[in-house]
């Protein structure tokens, strides 16, 4: 059975029907709550799944998990790990790959 880390980073960011799909399909997800206190694991997974949350990519300071997710999906990427970034995710994934986050002008 394929293990899939999903990472809900807010209360309104939940993986939702994506995690439906994904267990319907077979795969057995590990969901962790930074904002509740959960580790974020280093390895072990298949695939992971970066979800949204209403804060910045850049902040460190209020989220203090922020930089343990980018280590992770770094390693994610350097591993070869399938790897899915959902808005602040999908911003996260591109810190961790070396790319730059800037708010848009609208």
């Amino acid at each position: 059975m394929v293990r899939i880390l999903v990472l809900e980073h807010d209360t309104t960011d939940q993986v939702q029907r994506l995690g439906d799909w994904l267990v319907e399909a077979g795969a057995e997800l590990v969901i962790r709550r930074p904002y509740a206190g959960d580790e974020i694991p280093d390895a072990g997974f298949d695939a992971v799944v970066c979800m949204g949350g209403q804060m910045s990519a850049g902040a460190d300071e209020a989220t203090p998990w922020l930089p343990a997710t980018r280590r992770l999906l770094r390693r994610a990427i350097a591993d070869g790990t399938p790897t899915l970034g959902v808005c602040l995710g999908a911003q996260l994934l591109a810190q961790a790959g070396g790319g730059t986050v800037e708010r848009g002008a609208d």
